[in-house]
């Protein structure tokens, strides 16, 4: 994604976060003065392809940042 925002004249930093991602990630984006929350899935196997679909589906639900999903 990083390079999709930089091709469309956008700087971007990112950082990675460990631990369960509907609970840590809109606390740390929030946290880290996040202006944009970038989700994404490049998982094959449908057991990781449910979890992302509820990740993104309580970010949509309960993220007060701006979402940019990326399937």
């Amino acid at each position: 994604m990083q390079g999709y925002f930089e091709a469309h004249g956008r700087s971007i930093e990112t950082d990675f976060v460990a631990g369960d991602p509907s609970h840590e990630l809109v606390p740390y984006a929030q946290n880290w003065g996040a202006d944009l929350i970038v989700a994404g899935n490049s998982a094959k196997n449908l057991l990781l392809r449910k979890l992302f679909g509820e990740t993104a589906l309580q970010l949509l639900r309960e993220s007060p940042l701006p979402l940019y999903l990326a399937q």
